[in-house]
């Protein structure tokens, strides 16, 4: 057992969530306090204490996730957000010549949010329970972890140190969870290190989010899931889509990702959708999904136009995939619509749009509301039906649903309804809805659909015919009220 414990000194975390600027992140991530313990070693000076603090750092780099023991839910009071306009200390109108200004009352002033949140209790413990460091690797990580000032904002002031014993956690890593924190993996150290020089000619570099990993409560029962886990998100720019465009843009995109890997047999099955005899696959693959402004309430922001693309990976996809994946996705920068215009196209990182997007921009981003588990699920996106209803024969639309649901593996729900028209404030009507030139998708019909679940499911959820082109895309009905 290895363990380190960050008690809050002040009793609250003030700390962002890297996918929304006026929420506090809670529980605090891995990556967060290894990211603390790097900055540490910036104040090692001996060059001894040095080399074992980073053989120290990459053995915890090598680790699985830990577990933490922190307070959730009804344990935790998130302190009201107040919108701020700070001056900022750089100027920058000139990239070449970057100033201060003198006088405070003089520089730009840009929104700023600090979200905080108060935890029942003020320690947290991240645990590695099957874990035991050598003990030089303890010393030098004990000898970090006293350098660490705070967590977070640096108001957020921390006490942080080893221990060999740690509390009950309360939750830990697993194949599906209501939580998705970021962890370090291996090679971490090195990229921090790789910014942080960077950073000395481009102060706009910024590391990358990093490995993330579900993490659910300890001793609960896990959800029942379908095929697909991870995400990967792409953001848009440009050119304006709304939801029921959606077929063409995901095709777009798919065509732009399929051009950029390997020709024929050597991008896998699980990529490209297709088998070796180029037959349409069987077994789980990549589906796309648009991330639009939609809401269970109405607000300003839930107006349905796309926002950006999500990558749905297979749960089953291999590393060598993954690999080939990610590299495609890097170099994809645009999406050409003709007369439309072009949509500009990144990833989505942690300190995208800080100081230029909107709230409604970065909520719509963020893969969590899609991948928490819940019994009531609604349509973004209106179910393709795969196959005709035929009442007279006992084949209603409800029991086609139901044999999609099956196909992925997912329980039979308790209760199915099926309409035209969307629980969600911003999806449009399905019969408003365009099937591109996706020959399979000609002639079926559309609808919107809440399902509801005897036990919990865990997302994403994509579902019917039109699954891997961004239709049938749900969400949870727990997190949106």
């Amino acid at each position: 057992m290895f363990a380190i414990e960050v008690e809050y000194l002040m009793g609250r975390s003030v700390a962002t969530d890297p996918s929304q600027r006026d929420r506090a992140e809670w529980p605090p991530h891995p990556t967060r306090l290894f990211s603390a313990l790097v900055d540490a070693l910036g104040d090692v000076s001996d060059v001894g204490a040095r080399a074992r603090a980073e053989s120290a750092l990459r053995w915890i780099e090598g680790e699985p996730p830990p577990e933490i023991a922190a307070s959730l839910d009804e344990d935790t009071s998130f302190r009201t957000v107040v919108k701020h306009f700070v001056p900022i200390n750089d100027e920058t109108a000139d990239p070449k010549n970057s100033r201060a200004a003198p006088l405070t009352e003089l520089r730009t002033r840009q929104e700023r949010y600090f979200p905080a949140v108060v935890p029942g209790d003020p320690r947290v413990v991240f645990a590695w329970p099957k874990s035991e460091p050598l003990a030089e690797h303890v010393m030098a990580l004990s000898e970090l972890a006293e350098r660490v000032p705070y967590l977070g904002h640096s108001s957020s002031l921390v006490r942080v140190s080893c221990a060999r014993e740690a509390p009950a956690r309360t939750i830990g890593p697993a194949l599906v969870g209501d939580y998705l924190l970021r962890v370090p993996g291996p090679g971490r150290l090195d990229r921090l290190n790789a910014i942080h020089d960077l950073r000395k000619t481009d102060t706009y570099a910024q590391p990358p989010r990093g490995r993330e990993v579900p993490y659910a409560r300890i001793g609960e029962e896990a959800a029942v899931h379908g095929p697909h886990g991870a995400m990967r998100v792409m953001a848009f720019d440009g050119t304006s889509f709304g939801l029921e465009e959606m077929a063409w843009v995901t095709a777009r995109f798919r065509a732009a990702l399929l051009a950029k890997l390997p020709d024929g047999r050597a991008t896998p099955e699980s990529l490209s959708g297709h088998g070796p005899d180029g037959k349409p696959s069987t077994r789980p693959h990549l589906a796309f999904a648009p991330l639009a402004n939609v809401a269970l309430t109405e607000g300003k922001f839930a107006k349905g136009s796309i926002k950006g693309l999500a990558v749905l990976l297979p749960r089953d996809l291999s590393k060598d995939a993954l690999i080939l994946l990610d590299t495609a996705l890097a170099s994809i920068e645009q999406l050409v619509f003709g007369q439309r215009g072009a949509v500009h196209v990144r990833a989505r990182r942690e300190t995208d749009w800080v100081g230029q997007a909107t709230k409604g921009h970065l909520h719509s981003l963020d893969t969590r509301r899609y991948s928490k588990s819940a019994t009531t699920w609604v349509t973004v996106t209106p179910i393709v039906l795969g196959l005709h209803p035929k009442p007279a024969k006992g084949l209603t639309e409800e029991d086609i649903v139901v044999r999609h649901l099956k196909e992925l593996g997912l329980p039979e729900p308790i209760a199915i309804r099926l309409r035209d028209v969307s629980d969600l404030w911003g999806a449009p009507p399905a019969r408003t809805f365009h099937r591109g030139n996706v020959r399979a998708l000609v002639g079926r019909r559309l609808r919107h659909a809440v399902i509801r679940f005897a036990d919990r499911i865990a997302g994403p959820l994509v579902v019917g015919a039109g699954a891997h082109a961004g239709f049938g895309l749900l969400l949870p009905k727990e997190e949106l009220s």
